[in-house]
């Protein structure tokens, strides 16, 4: 463990008699629980990840270091987007094992403005119901999942005004409702590199949707899809383009990948011809896709198969690729974020039937027994291609409420389930003394939201959000 105090206080102190202040050093702050409490201060062996931004912010060191170790728990954000006021440096150990969940509550990062810069490490940003990432300042991600955010506004994933860059990153399954920019909608520059951005949806832009100038190096844009015949893939002012695909993003009308003509330097592959590639690029041509996955790396990206359009097809690389692994291994190096192996194991094969996940949920009243524990039951039905069923169960109050001297929407339990072939559940939802006693006291708090996230084992994924009225014990 690596924490050190700023000393602010006494340099101040010392600087009244010496009138001499030695530059602060950058401090190292380290997260020791997952859970998300009213914050107090960060101690050494007591500091949430909520405590260890509020310290960096109220420390006049800047380049400050937030260490997030790895967890078999997610690490819960349940007071609002975690603050970031100043720069500092956010490193979790791994996309794969540090996952920030604000479960339907909240952005769960908001970056404020001014000199507010967070370069975010080997993280999951996941749950935000006002997108996944407010920014206002300037942000980097580094080894970063966007994932399974919504937003009312734009930029299921990310909304910002002002500068982002994305390296070595999945933006996927992100959504705005009544929005543009499934994925990312800016009002700041966007450079995006060796990163995924896939299967975001939107009303409007699908998947990147920027005012200033956006430009992808060695990246993908798949398989976005907007409601609407806006376009579905990526747009920029102007969108440059480098060593990419484009590919698989609808609209309304059919394969939109840009919105507009982009500027390309070379080396990128496209399905269709919605780009305006050029000479030493690949227009109407399938890139070969192959699944979605972590293939040895951190975070989610798509391989390639041997054959495809996107081999051997860009001009310049980086050394790595998304995974970290070298770069080039053909005689060129392969457009987007994935380098193909010379000798890679045989793709995971789908049935492209299989597209959906189905699970059943009984009734619309949850009774709560002596225990405090309230019982739903969830069916994987026949239907289902690809059981078992499994994913997570969030009940929380539908609205705020009073609750330990605040008003807030109170996360009242939570569950794992996994259900096999046409099998049913019930799934045990136990709530703490005092979740208990306001669902008694509070006849508001006896409204709640259940949000339910399924998978199968066809990768698909699902949110469900069911309203349940809750029956207190008497």
């Amino acid at each position: 463990m690596s924490f050190r105090r700023s000393a602010t206080g006494v340099l101040s102190a010392v600087a009244g008699l010496l009138l001499v202040v030695a530059p602060a050093q950058a401090v190292t702050y380290t997260v020791t629980r997952t859970d998300d409490p009213a914050p107090g201060p960060c101690l050494p062996a007591d500091c949430s990840l909520r405590e260890a931004l509020n310290a960096s912010n109220e420390s006049t060191t800047v380049d400050d270091l937030v260490e997030v170790p790895a967890a078999t728990e997610r690490y819960d954000v349940d007071l609002g987007g975690l603050p970031i006021n100043d720069e500092v440096e956010v490193r979790g150990e791994g996309a794969d094992r540090v996952i920030l969940d604000a479960e339907g509550n909240s952005p769960v990062v908001s970056i404020g403005g001014g000199a507010s810069a967070a370069v975010l490490v080997g993280l999951t940003i996941t749950g935000g119901e006002d997108g996944g990432i407010q920014n206002n300042g300037t942000l980097t991600l580094r080894g970063v999942s966007v994932q399974h955010n919504i937003s009312s506004i734009g930029g299921g994933a990310i909304q910002s005004n002002g500068p982002v860059t994305i390296e070595s990153s999945f933006v996927g399954f992100n959504r705005t409702d009544g929005g543009v920019g499934g994925a990312i909608h800016s009002n700041g520059p966007v450079t995006v590199v060796n990163s995924t951005v896939a299967w975001n949806s939107t009303d409007g832009f699908g998947g990147i949707s920027g005012n200033d100038p956006v430009t992808l190096t060695s990246s993908a844009v798949v398989f976005n899809r907007s409601d609407t015949s806006a376009g579905a893939g990526a747009s920029g002012d102007p969108l440059t383009l480098r060593d990419s695909i484009l590919a698989g993003n609808r609209d309304g009308k059919g394969i939109a990948n840009c919105v507009e003509a982009a500027i390309s330097m070379g080396g990128n592959v496209e399905d269709a011809a919605t780009c305006g590639l050029g000479g030493n690029d690949r227009p109407n041509t399938d890139p070969g896709l192959g699944p979605l996955g972590l293939h040895g790396g951190t975070t989610l990206v798509h391989s390639l198969l041997p054959g495809g359009g996107a081999v051997d097809a860009a001009g310049t690389c980086p050394a790595l690729d998304q995974r970290g692994g070298l770069r080039p291994l053909g005689v060129a190096c392969d457009s987007g974020p994935f380098e193909l192996e010379p000798q890679p194991p045989p793709p995971l094969v789908v049935s492209p039937a299989d597209e959906v996940v189905a699970l059943g949920i009984a009734g619309r009243r949850l009774r709560i027994n002596r225990r405090g524990v309230a019982r739903l039951t969830l069916t994987c039905p026949r239907s289902e291609e690809s059981p078992p069923c499994s994913g997570r169960v969030v009940l929380r109050t539908r609205r705020t409420v009073r609750f330990k001297g605040g008003k807030r929407r109170v996360v009242l339990a939570k569950a794992g389930f996994r259900i096999g072939a046409a099998g049913s559940r019930r799934v045990g939802l136990k709530l703490a003394r005092a979740k208990l006693e306001l669902v008694r006291s509070e006849r508001s708090a006896r409204r709640a939201l259940a949000i339910i996230r399924v998978s199968d084992t066809a990768g698909n994924t699902r949110v469900i959000r069911r309203g349940f009225g809750l029956i207190p014990p008497r």
